[in-house]
């Protein structure tokens, strides 16, 4: 399985996710977190990163 962590560099949720990112490292668990401009939680952004993530 493919961990996948995609986010935007405005995004509320951002320490959010690099926290996650640092509790995955830590226990050793291979994932990939990708930061996009902006606050990437809009539809529009969503449809770029789908099927670049998928």
């Amino acid at each position: 399985m493919d961990i996948v962590l995609v986010i935007g560099r405005e995004d509320p949720f951002l320490g959010n996710n690099h926290h996650l990112s640092h509790i995955l490292h830590s226990k050793g668990i291979r994932h990939h977190l990708h930061e996009w401009d902006e606050r990437a939680h809009k539809g529009y952004y969503w449809r770029r990163m789908a099927p670049l993530y998928l």
